[in-house]
């Protein structure tokens, strides 16, 4: 579980995600191998996946960047996608999902990453929101 996890392979994994300057693209036949969190399909359907796994926090969007307006209106009022490689996931829309807002386990272990997260510069207090980069199964 993720509260026993070791700090440092927390850091290198999410430090290893946040490195890209530019849009990432996966497989979509792949997306199944790697860890997903939070996914949005092409019909705008937003899905958890892989909720467990709190060191890969991303945000994966099917198709490409180009559908960048389709999938910033998928997460109105779940997140804000400044550019194609950014987003910021609001903490409350997360909680309060209906399969996750009732078990603490997974509450705890939420508060713990934002707890992680917060030195390196993840986490806006102000929006209260949880930056994670953006993986696109399709390129530009």
């Amino acid at each position: 579980m993720f509260a026993k996890a070791d700090d440092t392979l927390f850091y290198d994994a999410v430090t290893e995600l946040m490195a890209t300057c530019r849009p990432r693209t996966v497989n979509a036949h792949s997306s199944k191998d790697k860890p997903v969190f939070l996914k949005v399909a092409p019909d705008g359907r937003v899905t958890l996946e892989d909720r467990d796994n709190f060191r890969a926090f991303k945000l994966v969007v099917e198709g490409s960047p180009a559908g960048i307006y389709t999938a910033r209106s998928a997460l109105s009022g779940m997140a804000e996608l400044p550019d194609e490689t950014t987003a910021w996931i609001f903490e409350g829309a997360l909680r309060s999902r209906p399969e996750l807002a009732q078990d603490a386990d997974w509450q705890q272990n939420l508060a713990t990453m934002i707890e992680k997260a917060r030195p390196h510069g993840w986490i806006d207090e102000a929006r209260q929101a949880i930056k994670a980069h953006i993986e696109w199964t399709e390129p530009a």
